[in-house]
């Protein structure tokens, strides 16, 4: 409607303007209004009066703080701001009581800006937009989150008081000469590897989530964690039968982190890699540095990432459909716990690919800023 009356402008005239004008404010499914410098309604259009719980006539010649007494109290500094510095206040969060809804705590988005009619008193006008129920829903998901996230840290402590026992179990196997017992032993470690990383992962999203993720710094070498990282997922990647190419500079490369962690997160990268190659692919990892960071590049002849998956990669919980193998399936919080340690060592870690069927490369890369000199 903005556009045809834009256009029309040159040939209506001037009362027909302002008609048009008028009654599109007067049926907006906004708020509007005109204040003059005591904040007084000088026009008030029906949706505004709506929100108010007042007559459009009851507004006109009182004060905002006589309408919308809570509200004013809440944003009454924010006028006189603005007509002190004639500067716009654009979609402000207000939250209060009007007549309208006596008791009931509702939501605004209010855009106020200053009118400076030629040889008259500034006027002010304003722009309302409701969110009490986006609010509302915002709350009710945040509220939702904390259960789910109280609920999995519970669910990781229940989950690692019996993995003890268990794996005194298995070991107890071993003692007995007998080969099917050898066998089973080897599928009870290795099924108790995998649900031990789940519980780990859990428990870490927890932590991470809540800000109490420990993080111990020191001056580690970051060849050193590569080595680890790769010692970590060397078993698995054996059994997909694929090709590591590792390249780390032969002299040591510091940098202030956690040893752990970053071990953690690199070998998160691996096992990403390990999971969406296809068995006898080829898996890259490079070390390297440049002016203003460490680099670690992790590269997969994988499945690769369609580019509508490319934003969420890094989002807690979400896995790529395409290409898993559902029978070393995780809980899609790799890659999130990785972005997340990066970030706890004023890092960064970013993924790009080339799309379907041309693999993935994730970049570890790590300030030097506060680092070791390289030796």
């Amino acid at each position: 409607m903005l556009k045809t009356l834009y256009f029309a402008a040159p040939v209506l005239a001037g009362s027909m303007r302002l008609k048009a004008l008028h009654e599109l404010v007067e049926h907006a499914p906004i708020g509007m209004c005109v204040l003059n410098h005591n904040f007084e309604y000088l026009y008030v259009n029906p949706c505004l009066a709506a929100m108010n719980g007042r007559a459009v006539e009851d507004h006109l010649g009182h004060s905002v703080a006589e309408i919308v007494p809570d509200l004013y109290r809440r944003c009454g500094e924010v006028l006189h701001r603005i007509v002190a510095s004639r500067e716009p206040a654009v979609e402000v969060l207000i939250t209060g009581e009007t007549a309208a809804q006596p008791g009931v705590v509702r939501s605004w988005l209010e855009t106020w800006f200053p009118i400076e009619p030629p040889g008259a008193e500034p006027l002010m006008a304003i722009a309302v937009r409701e969110v009490t129920h986006e609010k509302g829903l915002e709350r009710e998901l945040k509220i939702r989150d904390q259960n789910k996230d109280r609920f999995l840290a519970m669910l990781a402590h229940e989950l690692r008081n019996p993995l003890g026992p268990i794996s005194n179990a298995a070991e107890l196997l071993g003692a007995i000469d007998v080969p099917l017992a050898a066998k089973v032993q080897g599928i009870l470690h290795r099924q108790l590897q995998q649900l031990t990383r789940l519980v780990d992962d859990l428990m870490d999203a927890s932590r991470i989530h809540t800000g109490k993720l420990e993080i111990r710094m020191s001056e580690i070498d970051l060849g050193a964690v590569v080595h680890a990282a790769v010692a970590n997922v060397a078993q698995r990647i054996e059994s997909k039968r694929h090709r590591l190419i590792v390249q780390v500079p032969s002299r040591p490369l510091m940098v202030r982190g956690d040893f752990v962690r970053l071990t953690q997160a690199l070998s998160n990268l691996l096992n990403n890699a390990c999971k969406f190659t296809p068995d006898m692919g080829e898996i890259g990892v490079v070390l390297d540095e440049d002016n203003d960071a460490m680099n670690v590049v992790v590269r997969d002849s994988g499945v690769g990432i369609d580019d509508e998956d490319l934003p969420r990669i890094f989002q807690r919980f979400f896995q790529v459909e395409r290409g898993r193998d559902m029978s070393e399936d995780g809980l899609g919080l790799g890659l999130w716990l990785a972005k997340s340690i990066a970030e706890q060592h004023r890092g960064t870690l970013s993924v790009t690919s080339e799309g379907l069927g041309k693999g993935a490369t994730f970049t570890l890369r790590l300030p030097r800023e506060g680092s070791a000199p390289s030796a």
